[in-house]
């Protein structure tokens, strides 16, 4: 069996076993399988243009890029993966490229070496992000939010020292009624999980999500319901929505990882900017028994929490 397939079946199970458990306080391994090893992962097709990726792109369908730049900080390798056909025109691939269908090149180029063999089990990883996805939406609130005048202030559990996970709900039109969004009473090595409900995601509502800057690495967005996301502005953290659409409204920047279906951004110049993903909570014993139907998966979680390779925190 292909090492990426067992890497990710491991991850899965290891989620599995740990949100099994149920302590009231909780470290878990919140961990994004294949796609943390990039800055894009979209599992339909790709259309970008005028803009850049610091880090690797992969794309399990058709990608077209024009006047554009992938990963560009040359922080992943491969740079670039696509499952089926790549074209560039004005621009550059940083780094390896794979590319399992056709390649058209113009006035563009990939400084790396090009393969046709594709690294990424993408139908693995889907079923692990889908699972995770789910599980991470269930968790009850560790805090709450309040909104003020439109800014809306996310207040945790605790500054206690230790590394937590710190868990929001919001419906969806809290989310669409925060204009700004601040942080307190968290730990600055706290891992911070939004659970944002609804189809449609507008991140263009907000006037800002400055006050989020200092947590970015630590933040996941995690959009459980989406079928359609809008980029604009400056978003601070990573966002998982992987049977979503995104569409570009505006120019921008997203400062973290981008997980999601379709990218539809041809026309918009959003660019995404290399704060992965860090998940720098530790890994705590569990206190309370685990459910009797998940007792066959814990010694497969335990494996996999052995062999789950950390993403190094990017400068």
């Amino acid at each position: 069996m292909n090492s990426s397939v067992v890497r990710t079946l491991f991850q899965t199970a290891s989620i599995t076993m740990a949100f099994a458990f149920s302590a009231p306080a909780f470290a878990v391994p919140i961990n994004l399988g294949e796609a943390s090893d990039f800055n894009v992962f979209a599992f339909g097709d790709y259309a970008g243009a005028n803009s850049d990726t610091w880090g690797g792109i992969a794309v399990e369908g058709d990608a077209s890029f024009k006047s554009f730049g992938i990963n560009s900080h040359n922080i992943d390798d491969p740079g670039l993966v696509v499952g089926g056909n790549f074209s560039l025109q004005n621009g550059q691939v940083y780094g390896n490229a794979e590319i399992g269908g056709t390649t058209t090149l113009n006035s563009a180029g990939i400084t790396g070496n090009q393969s046709s063999s594709v690294s990424v089990d993408f139908g693995t990883t889907k079923t692990h992000l889908d699972a995770l996805s789910t599980q991470l939406s269930g968790l009850s609130a560790t805090g709450t939010q309040n909104n003020a005048y439109g800014t809306m202030t996310f207040s945790g559990s605790g500054q206690n020292g230790s590394s937590d996970v710190q868990v929001f709900n919001l419906s969806n039109q809290e989310f669409v009624d925060g204009k700004g969004f601040q942080l307190n009473n968290v730990d600055s090595n706290d891992t911070i999980i939004l659970n944002v409900a609804g189809s449609h995601i507008n991140f263009g509502a907000a006037w800002t999500y400055s006050g989020l800057q200092s947590y970015a690495e630590n933040i996941l967005f995690n959009l459980y319901e989406a079928t359609s996301v809008n980029l604009s502005k400056e978003i601070w953290g990573s966002i998982l929505a992987q049977n979503a659409d995104t569409s570009c409204v505006n120019d921008g920047n997203v400062n973290g990882q981008v997980i999601i279906g379709n990218w539809n951004c041809s026309s918009q110049s959003i660019e995404v900017h290399g704060y992965y993903f860090n998940n720098p909570e530790t890994y705590s014993t569990p206190v309370a028994a685990a459910e009797p139907g998940a007792l066959g998966l814990i010694t497969l979680g335990a494996a996999g929490l052995v062999l789950v390779r950390r993403r190094q925190k990017r400068d």
